[in-house]
């Protein structure tokens, strides 16, 4: 053997050695940690589980208490497996673990597919038993123990528990210790959340629905996300056929039941509807950012929100003072205010009403005009500036379709209608031309560039905004057509007072477990409008905001002090009548940006909005009272600040008319005749109820036209007229 060789036999004999080490320790490793693990791993034990559960708090932001969510409601326990319905325990199998009555605790397949997801990221999950979740549930396997090491643990401590325990049992501690969402926590309380029912009552079709539940608990909800909820009822239906739990005939038959109402199962009558609406939404916001009401109760959290207890007392007091000396019962009102330099939340009100009834606050609407300033944005990302000329004369048909002002509702000039006039005046026509010459999608982008989100998740699935169900977005986006949330509303003009930065809008502002410091939720990075730099964001926004500041002493909602304010007023038509749906009300100082809503509902359906005295209403006259009131009552010994100037965008000075040639002819003119009240005139608003109003939105796009005969304080015009696009 030549010397070359021998090297190379030596070296493939240590290659094989290293071969049989590796292989050796690959066996004997996993062996010993698994024979240590199962002789002094302590196994989870449900009553420790279930006595780990701690309240949670919930405080204002200056630390008082504002609510305490509790999980004794949910602690109730099943004492024995033949309590839960023979349905419910198939479907719980068929859903999480097929095997379970024949698995040692883990299944291999499963755990291949986990570790095959792992390392590749084309999937998830797919290698947890029930065993194995039940164990999960062991705070401390969770607390610390990187994810490889906690799926040992998993595998050894599901062996051992399942050699010591029934499988009966385990199945029981498993349905007892799972979270169903909706704060339920064990199979008792998700029968009564979900149905009001007990766990012996369950159908199959209910089953299907709770047991699909524990994958998701948030996303699976019915009243969540529909169409994810019935996908996932379908696949486990699916799953008890395939194991033989369902016959496929009955399985035909079945349809995704109804479910209660996500509160109703647990609603605090300790809490006004106010802070039970802040509650829900605390909560909410915590479990899209990853810490759901387990989570939180296993540590014990603390939750210091946003909400300032004095902003919030004024804003109850401005909203329910219109309601109880004016306003009847089916008026619902919201009021969001938002600090532009951080997102925070200050106040929020969400409707009043019952404890648990239906949070306004976050539901859209139509904003009518106040939606108005972001075609003025979109002009100006187009380099159009504010002192740019439009046609505001009346009626005019654009693009195809009619449109019209209020009948003593005009600018100056009518055919040569500057935006600042427009924007004061709420001439409709100016803003419909702005669309049609910048494209409505253009106006869109401005109001996602200032923080309207591009999509709204309900219980139907998400829907895009500010557009039509083909994706289209017509003229009437500048008039306020396209539903939106008052708190994104409220958020999208505090992106205009913060110099164009935009944060997201949020309730909570930092939690805290039993153990630990404390965690910042939101730390998003600051956005910009249309991503440009912050010098070129605040000349967007102080070019924007100039167009908006006689708005509110044109309305006579001015503050007090002479204190600077942009805002606008907006009405939006209810159907094809002269009636109005919704009424808004949003300004903003640097401090603060508030939006009020208001629309009337009755047994679930909208109904035109009308006074105590059968009057119809607009955004100028009880939203901008409640308005005024709120922030003169949030400002009040707060120094007055000014919006912050930049360089100008394009023409930003209006450029008046050259004057008429010398002629003998009389001199004729557009101004409305010496008969016709100006807005400006302080006139009975109750006279008549087809009248526009104090701060009536009419004769415009998608609105009631308006009636000449009187005029009170506000803004007249903002209602869009009754001929649409399509019509």
């Amino acid at each position: 053997m030549s010397a070359a060789q021998a090297k190379r036999a030596v070296l493939w004999r240590r290659i094989r050695r290293a071969c049989y080490v590796g292989a050796a320790a690959a066996v004997i490793i996993p062996t010993l940690v698994f024979i240590y693990g199962y002789l002094f791993w302590e196994a989870p034990d449900e009553q420790k589980l279930l006595n780990m559960k701690q309240p949670i708090t919930i405080t204002y932001a200056d630390d008082s208490p504002l609510a305490t969510v509790s999980s004794d409601g949910s602690r109730e326990v099943v004492r024995d497996l033949n309590q839960v319905s023979k349905p419910l325990r198939d479907a719980t199998i068929s859903a999480e673990d097929a095997s379970f009555y024949t698995n040692p605790g883990f299944d291999f397949q499963g755990i291949a597919r986990s570790v095959f997801f792992m390392f590749t990221g084309s999937g998830v999950g797919g290698g947890s038993t029930i065993t194995q979740q039940f164990i999960k549930l062991d705070l401390e396997l969770n607390k610390s123990d990187p994810d490889y090491v906690r799926k040992v643990k998993e595998i050894v401590l599901a062996f051992k528990i399942t050699n010591e325990r029934s499988k009966d049992d385990i199945l029981l501690s498993y349905l007892n210790t799972a979270y169903y969402g909706r704060g339920a926590n064990g199979i008792t309380a998700a029968a009564n959340a979900y149905f009001g029912k007990k766990p012996s009552e369950i159908t199959p079709a209910e089953a299907s629905v709770l047991a699909g539940m524990v994958q998701r608990p948030k996303g699976n909800d019915p009243r969540e996300d529909l169409e994810q909820a019935t996908t996932r009822f379908n696949y486990v239906l699916d799953q008890m056929v395939k194991n033989g739990y369902l016959p496929a005939g009955e399985r035909e038959g079945l349809q995704l039941p109804e479910t209660r109402g996500q509160n109703d199962w647990r609603i605090d009558r300790r809490l006004t509807p106010d802070q039970f609406k802040i509650k829900d939404q605390v909560l909410r916001e915590l479990e899209e950012a990853g810490y759901d009401e387990d989570t939180l109760a296993r540590e014990g959290f603390k939750i210091k929100t946003t909400i300032d207890p004095k902003a919030q007392k004024a804003a109850v007091e401005a909203a329910t003072t219109q309601a109880e000396n004016t306003l009847p019962d089916n008026i619902k009102t919201s009021l969001v205010a938002v600090e532009p330099k951080t997102g925070e939340v200050k106040a929020y009100y969400g409707g009043g009403g019952d404890v648990g009834g239906y949070d306004w606050a976050v539901a859209p609407t139509e904003p009518g005009s106040s939606f108005k300033p972001f075609a003025v944005l979109a002009g100006l990302h187009k380099g159009l500036g504010i002192g740019e000329f439009y046609d505001g004369s009346s009626p005019q048909t654009i693009a195809g379709t009619e449109f019209a002002n209020a009948p003593n509702v005009a600018c100056d000039v009518p055919t040569h209608c500057g935006v600042r006039e427009a924007m004061t005046k709420s001439v409709n026509t100016v803003f419909v031309n702005m669309a049609s010459r910048l494209g409505p999608p253009a106006i869109a982008d401005a109001a996602h560039a200032a923080g309207v989100p591009t999509e709204y998740k309900s219980g139907k699935g998400s829907t895009k905004t500010l557009q039509n169900a083909d994706g289209q977005t017509q003229s009437g986006i500048a008039l306020g057509m396209y539903p939106v949330k008052p708190i994104d509303m409220a958020n999208a003009y505090a992106t205009l007072a913060n110099q164009g930065k935009s944060h997201t809008p949020h309730l909570v502002r930092e939690i805290t477990p039993r153990e630990g410091p404390s965690i910042k939720i939101h730390n998003e990075p600051v956005k910009t409008l249309y991503d440009e730099s912050e010098s070129e964001a605040a000349k967007l926004a102080y070019n924007t905001i100039a167009s908006m500041f006689d708005v509110a002493d044109h309305a006579k909602r001015g503050l007090e002090g002479n204190r600077p304010v942009m805002s606008k007023t907006g009405t939006h038509q209810y159907l094809d009548t002269k009636d109005n749906a919704t009424a808004w009300m949003i300004g903003a100082t640097p401090q603060l940006s508030t939006s009020v809503s208001m629309l009337a509902s009755e047994n679930g359906r909208n109904v035109p909005l009308e006074d105590n005295s059968g009057t119809s209403f607009y955004g100028g006259k009880y939203p901008a009272m409640v308005w005024q009131q709120f922030m003169n009552s949030y400002h009040k010994g707060l120094k007055v600040e000014q919006f912050k100037k930049t360089d100008t965008i394009g023409q930003f000075q209006d450029i008046p008319l050259p004057p008429p040639p010398t002629s003998s002819e009389p001199p004729s003119t557009s101004a409305p005749p010496p008969t016709m009240p100006s807005d400006s005139q302080d006139q009975d608003p109750t006279t008549s109820r087809e009248q526009p109003g104090d701060g009536q939105d009419c004769g415009g796009f998608f609105e009631p036209p308006c009636e000449s005969e009187t005029s009170s304080p506000g803004e007249p015009g903002d209602v869009a007229p009754t001929r649409r696009f399509g019509e």
